[in-house]
């Protein structure tokens, strides 16, 4: 995930930044880098509205490709619980369909 742009219409107070990222960040996404890295996030001051990243503060460079890194590994795994999610919904149902003796349709 990249930090894509400044937007503008959200970064009304001073001192304050709205990033929007590419792809564009979602609540369940920025709530699962909180949780994985806390200290990057809060370090920088970062909060999310609207679909962007609020910062209170400018961030440098080396911010960026942190914060990015997070917002990345979130999205990874995010992904992989999904793909868990799916594949033991799956296994639930060919046990079901199994003790039944029912066939499982498409």
């Amino acid at each position: 995930m990249k930090i894509a742009k400044i937007n503008r219409e959200l970064t009304k107070q001073p001192n304050q930044i709205a990033f929007e990222t590419d792809p564009p960040l979602t609540k369940e996404v920025f709530d699962k880098a909180l949780q994985m890295d806390r200290a990057i996030l809060s370090q920088h001051g970062l909060g999310f509205q609207g679909g962007c990243l609020i910062s209170a503060r400018p961030l440098h460079a080396q911010a960026i490709g942190q914060i990015e890194s997070s917002l990345t590994t979130a999205v990874k795994e995010l992904e992989r619980l999904k793909a868990l999610a799916a594949e033991s919904n799956e296994d639930f149902q060919r046990r079901i369909a199994a003790e039944h003796r029912l066939p499982l349709s498409d």
